[in-house]
């Protein structure tokens, strides 16, 4: 039988989700410097013609 006062084992899920939040993060900013570089170099594309 489980005591009432007894915590739950949630570690591993907390672990898990900050993973996710911040992997998804990570993602994000490596898209927009991507971003970034493309307009970048689309900007001097148009500056040459």
């Amino acid at each position: 039988m489980f005591s009432p006062l007894a915590t739950a084992d949630t570690l591993n899920y907390m672990i898990a989700g900050y993973a996710v939040i911040f992997g998804a993060m990570l993602g994000y900013v490596v898209s927009l410097i991507i971003r970034y570089h493309k307009a970048k170099q689309e900007l001097s594309n148009l500056e040459e013609l």
